[in-house]
């Protein structure tokens, strides 16, 4: 396939949900030219950029349907997969069937080829975030980690590689927006890819019912998950580690015996902390 140029208009992309859509123009030749050739041969004044009469316009519609219905499937691949060739969704490829291709007008002149014309292509590129999301996910591009304490446990779900370099061309936090929405779905979802693996790393094993609080860190390389209902999590954690904490709470308990004024709310605490 013959390449003249390639375009994306960025300022036009639009949102549709978790699909992202990226209208682009294309200027190229098909691999085996029959399309490029018949359309000179039958259309030859609708090569050249003039004015056209009514009647020039009627077989300018012939000619776009030709077109239309003319394309390959192996054209439309190669159309599709120009996107992919020029790096603009590294790390993704074609093969992992993250978009859609959409094409909207079809065009035939003459370009620098004066023998042998090119096709003026228009049309849409559609990328699924949530798509993408689980390709990452799937190749474990994104990992899982947690730092617990005694009384905390603050998840980490960390990008080990970065967006494509599409959606950082256009300049928006929309992409962004759309993941950390996608990625809080699964997040409160018991049976999510997401929560399966915060489920091991965090030993918590409700941990999608949790309120919580996810953001993006300062760099969009991270997000950060701040499990919001305290005493719920230390009882979880106690009921996991009833040794280690039952423990803690005879220490506890040794503490404060001799205290009465403090032994009726700490001795409540104990008692909410281990009950089944």
């Amino acid at each position: 396939m013959n390449i003249i140029s390639y375009t994306i208009d960025f300022a036009l992309s639009s949102i549709k949900g978790h699909l992202y859509i990226f209208p682009f123009s294309v200027v190229m030749q098909t691999q085996s030219l029959k399309i490029e050739r018949y359309c000179k041969q039958t259309w030859p004044k609708l090569m050249t950029h003039e004015q056209y009469t009514p009647e020039d316009n009627l077989a300018q519609y012939k000619m776009i349907k030709y077109i239309k219905d003319s394309l390959t499937s192996s054209d439309l691949k190669d159309i599709h997969k120009i996107i992919y060739d020029r790096g603009w969704i590294v790390p993704l490829d074609f093969l992992d069937n993250i978009s859609e291709l959409a094409l909207t007008e079809y065009r035939c002149k003459t370009w620098s080829n004066p023998t042998i014309p090119y096709l003026e292509l228009k049309g849409t590129i559609t990328v699924d975030l949530k798509k993408i999301l689980s390709q990452y996910i799937k190749k474990q591009w994104i990992t899982f980690e947690s730092k617990s304490g005694l009384m905390t446990e603050k998840p980490v779900i960390r990008f080990m590689k970065t967006i494509p370099f599409l959606f950082v061309q256009t300049g928006s936090q929309k992409p962004y927006e759309i993941l950390l929405k996608e990625i809080q779905d699964q997040a409160n979802n018991a049976n999510s890819e997401i929560t399966k693996f915060l489920k091991a790393k965090t030993k918590l094993k409700d941990i999608h019912s949790y309120k919580k609080e996810i953001l993006w860190g300062y760099d969009k390389s991270f997000l950060t998950i701040e499990l919001k209902e305290k005493i719920r999590l230390l009882k979880d954690k106690s009921l996991a580690n009833p040794v280690k904490y039952g423990l803690i709470g005879l220490g506890i308990h040794e503490l404060i015996k001799d205290k009465p004024q403090k032994a009726t709310v700490s001795q409540g605490f104990l008692n909410y902390l281990f009950k089944k």
